[in-house]
């Protein structure tokens, strides 16, 4: 199975499924990510299999050279690791390479390990912990990646 990676609409954030085990609410994740679509400086891609979208990817320029980036991630995105990978590692690429951005940064809810080794993944250093910063006063750790 081939994915598809397309610039993200309104309905995309409508309909992704996320995660439903109560760890965050599924809507607000998507009102924050639906309020910055028509952001300036922002863009946003949709990874999608034949069923619909499986992820949407988007990066928020902070300053010149300095994009925080963040992500909703279905469960179907399991079914296709090595290409979910290597969409990911592309658009970091591109970040890096083409649009000559220094550093990107990002943030992790710290009750959330999958995404936190995700991240790590990538090459991104845990740089610390931002104390109740969630809706729910759980934490988040930010992460950084300086090419």
């Amino acid at each position: 199975m081939i994915l598809k990676l397309t610039m993200t609409t309104p309905s995309d954030v409508e309909i992704i499924k996320i995660r439903e085990d109560g760890a965050y609410s599924d809507q607000n994740e998507k009102s924050f990510i639906a309020s910055l679509l028509n952001a300036p400086k922002t863009y946003c891609y949709t990874i999608s299999d034949t069923y619909g979208p499986i992820a949407i990817m988007m990066s928020l320029t902070v300053k010149t050279g300095v994009i925080e980036i963040c992500g909703l991630v279905a469960e179907d995105v399991k079914k296709y690791p090595r290409e979910f990978i290597r969409i990911c590692r592309n658009l970091i690429r591109v970040a890096t390479d083409v649009l000559r951005i220094h550093r990107i940064q990002c943030t992790c809810r710290s009750d959330f390990p999958v995404a936190a080794k995700f991240i790590e993944f990538f090459g991104f250093e845990r740089e610390g912990v931002l104390r109740k910063a969630c809706a729910d006063k759980k934490d988040l750790f930010i992460y950084g990646r300086c090419p």
